[in-house]
């Protein structure tokens, strides 16, 4: 695997979660178009990065557009929250891959 070359520790992010309610709060950022396409290609009211990657991969949608749709997300999203018990949601762990040469 190419990280384990680098001679940082590399680490496994998440991702962010947006919901189209927070979403909707900021047509000016990249445009109200762009807010209504994020709306159209939410699953269940919330953006994340498969949810994005999958809307980019259909070829449904103008590469650019959806560019900023994820502009959104990284601007306004934030990381999952964790289970109601307090525990961490698979999506939440984060995995380190470190140089095995340290």
């Amino acid at each position: 695997m190419a990280a384990r070359r680098l001679t940082c520790p590399v680490e496994w992010h998440p991702g962010f979660r947006l919901t189209v309610g927070e979403l909707r709060r900021h047509p000016d950022y990249r445009g109200r178009e762009y807010v209504e396409l994020g709306a159209r290609i939410a699953v269940d009211g919330v953006l994340d990065p498969r949810i994005v990657a999958d809307a980019a991969r259909t070829g449904d949608h103008d590469p650019q557009a959806v560019k900023k749709v994820w502009h959104c997300l990284a601007r306004f999203g934030a990381p999952p929250r964790p289970e109601p018990d307090g525990s961490a949601s698979p999506a939440t762990v984060v995995a380190a891959v470190v140089d095995e040469r340290r």
